[in-house]
């Protein structure tokens, strides 16, 4: 016969992570990331001694997108980090646009190039986005897999993204996005709830 169950012996030097530690903690050194993060999600978030020294965020211009870049843009300033804002033409967009609007393969990428453009100029010069080192891509293909590409041709250390895209076609297009670049990334995926 056993006795009874006795709880397990904590190490003093480990705590759960998600667990919640107070900024006078002395078991939690990592103050300024600790601050940093947890002003740029709005929740703490406990994280080791880490450095991205490349983010790769991923962008179809939504909301959910845009409060990712935020997340990422809170990082980047506390690792001093480059992001790199991608943003994937959609191959599947490009044959509905053939055969709804009767436009040409080309015209129709060329037309997504142009709105693409003046939207990541705009996403550029929001103000937190201030003073970061920034670059843009374009890439057309399959979201999931472009992504994950740019991430290993890159060397991202982190990607950023949203998990949900905006509403209509590009939700259904790039919903799961998300779902299928976590499946075969290169690097660690943070993905934003909406």
């Amino acid at each position: 016969m056993r006795g009874p169950a006795q709880a397990p012996k904590k190490n003093p030097h480990s705590y759960p992570i998600g667990g919640m530690a107070t900024r006078s903690s002395p078991r939690f050194p990592f103050r300024p990331v600790w601050r940093a993060v947890r002003g740029a999600a709005g929740y703490p978030v406990r994280m080791a001694s880490l450095h991205f020294e490349r983010i790769l965020a991923p962008t179809d211009f939504s909301s959910c997108a845009e409060k990712a870049f935020r997340f990422a843009a809170g990082l980047a300033r506390t690792f001093d980090s480059e992001i790199v804002l991608l943003h994937v033409f959609d191959e599947r967009v490009v044959s509905s646009l053939f055969n709804l609007r009767k436009m040409a393969p080309e015209e129709a990428r060329e037309a997504m190039l142009k709105t693409a453009k003046k939207r990541m100029k705009k996403l550029m010069k929001v103000d937190f986005a201030k003073d970061l080192r920034l670059r843009a891509r374009y890439e057309q293909g399959f979201p999931p897999r472009v992504v994950q590409a740019t991430a290993e041709e890159i060397g991202a250390d982190l990607i950023v993204m949203g998990q949900h895209g905006d509403a209509g076609l590009a939700q259904l297009l790039y919903g799961s996005t998300a779902e299928g670049v976590v499946r075969g990334a290169p690097c660690p995926v943070l993905t934003i709830n909406p």
